[in-house]
């Protein structure tokens, strides 16, 4: 599928870049994974890694995508070895083509050799992540419906799986439970009593600027919990049939009216048509779990200098 032509950076809606600070630890675990007993075939060649040649190098997308991940990759070259000059090429958010350099690299060729693959890793995971988002926010971009993402990540890695999303042009969810409150069927059953009632004691406990969001599976459900006055509800696995029937019912609702989020078993294949039943939201762990990773590669170019 052809990507969409990349929109102008100044109208991507992305945070500011996250601070080194913000994913260190992930760093230090991520060296601390391959570097933990030391790079024999590195050490072998090069005895002191501040002797290996100097070399430059470039990190380069092997096939189109959305570029996400920069700062992290740059954060695991530097950490390593503060020496090592790590220049971005693009953008964040930018969908760039096949043959595009994403980073320039400069320094002890041991340096690079010995995080290359962390790096690697974390921007094809992220980039695809990115990619697979934007691919998404194309469907449905003839709809008014936003994309959002979900709590299904990968342990440690929610910041930045989450800012990749946004760099595909999709939207957050909740980043913690502590968001919002979500009140899940799981929720109903353990209260054993009134959903009406326990959204009521949300609503009493919540402050103003966290949102109260109650998740139903049937259109019955829908008409019990709107008397209630969520702010939105999240329909989950309804068919499209079911999703144009909750729109039109809350449409006809003379109270105020939740915003519709429509959640479960959605594909790159229906996400259009569940965008046009009308609901304001979807959300899917395709985007973040589900997101293939692609191809990025390192070429070292030539080398610069040997220290002797």
């Amino acid at each position: 599928m052809t990507l969409s032509t990349p929109t102008p950076v100044s109208e991507i809606k992305i945070v500011a870049p996250l601070p080194s600070l913000a994913y260190s630890a992930l760093v230090q675990l991520a060296l601390a994974e391959d570097l933990g007993r030391g790079d024999c075939t590195v050490s072998a060649l090069w005895p002191n890694a501040q002797a290996s040649p100097r070399v430059s190098a470039s990190i380069v997308a092997r096939v189109p995508l959305v570029v996400s991940g920069l700062g992290f990759a740059k954060t695991v070259f530097q950490q390593l070895d503060t020496t090592l000059l790590v220049t971005a090429r693009v953008t964040e958010g930018r969908h760039v083509p096949a043959g595009t350099v994403l980073l320039r690299l400069e320094g002890h060729a041991a340096s690079i050799l010995m995080v290359e693959r962390t790096a690697l890793n974390a921007l094809q995971h992220l980039c695809g992540i990115a990619t697979t988002t934007r691919k998404f926010v194309d469907a449905i971009a003839h709809t008014p419906c936003k994309l959002l993402d979900t709590r299904k990540t990968t342990p440690g890695w929610r910041i930045l799986e989450k800012q990749a999303v946004r760099h595909g042009g999709g939207h957050n969810h909740r980043m913690d439970l502590g968001a919002g409150a979500m009140l899940k069927d799981n929720h109903w059953v353990a209260a054993q009593g009134s959903i009406t009632t326990a959204i009521q004691q949300l609503r009493a406990a919540l402050s103003p600027m966290q949102r109260l969001e109650v998740e139903v599976d049937s259109l019955a459900q829908l008409a019990e919990i709107l008397p209630a006055h969520p702010d939105m509800v999240l329909l989950d696995n309804f068919t499209v049939a079911e999703l144009i029937d909750a729109v039109a019912m809350v449409r006809a609702w003379e109270g105020p009216k939740p915003l519709l989020e429509a959640s479960g078993g959605i594909a790159h294949e229906t996400v259009a048509a569940i965008a046009e039943t009308g609901v304001n939201f979807l959300s899917t762990s395709q985007i973040t779990l589900g997101a293939p990773a692609v191809d990025i590669g390192l070429d070292f170019e030539a080398s610069l200098k040997t220290t002797l």
